[in-house]
């Protein structure tokens, strides 16, 4: 039914707070199969690794080799300073609020789950959203599935070639949608590579 026009229709119309994170869930899909089970076990792992490098211990074992105990403790700080700024005038997503914690066991989950993505800044707004919809299992499968869509991949992995082909798509899409604002961006010299990248994080919902 999501790909039905009705269904589009309905969802461009805004879709009610009470089932939304419903909604979102099997909108999103779960191609990925991840259960409650593997985000437990992710999650794990995150805990442990925080707690090696707040002590100092050694490079914690991971199965996926190339990825050294810097890599994954870069992407465990870049989540800390990024929960701070994750939109802070709600102080919900902020050290001592309601969804600190929450938040922070999704993203540090998620480094786990995806080390050779690790965590790249703005995933926090995204997985943020998800969490005011959805409990904490149901809030990652949703974030891990999203993410792992081609388009947000190559954004988010930054492959140079993939990022200038959608920016390309996406530049066609607005001269054939909103050719007035195309020609306005055009007579400024505003290109999609400019802003799509800090649009990548608000897009989704």
């Amino acid at each position: 039914m999501r790909y039905s026009r009705k269904v589009r229709d309905l969802w461009w119309q805004g879709i009610p707070p009470s089932v939304r994170g419903k909604v979102w869930s099997l909108a999103i899909g779960n191609e990925l199969n991840i259960t409650q089970e593997l985000f437990g076990i992710c999650l794990a792992q995150a805990k442990e690794q925080w707690w090696s490098f707040s002590t100092g211990g050694s490079e914690v074992e991971n199965e996926d080799a190339g990825f050294s105990a810097a890599d994954r403790e870069a992407s465990l700080e870049f989540i800390k300073l990024d929960i701070s700024r994750t939109f802070p005038n709600l102080c919900i997503f902020q050290q001592g609020g309601p969804y600190h914690n929450m938040l922070h066991s999704i993203l540090g989950a998620y480094t786990c789950y995806r080390p050779h993505v690790g965590y790249v800044q703005g995933m926090a707004f995204i997985a943020a959203v998800l969490i005011l919809n959805l409990d904490t299992v149901d809030a990652f499968i949703a974030f891990s599935n999203l993410l792992n869509k081609p388009c947000q991949m190559a954004f988010f992995q930054v492959d140079h070639g993939l990022m200038l082909t959608y920016s390309a798509v996406f530049e066609v899409f607005v001269e054939e949608n909103l050719p007035k604002l195309f020609a306005h961006f055009k007579k400024n010299n505003l290109t999609p590579n400019i802003y799509l990248i800090d649009w990548r994080q608000k897009a989704y919902f």
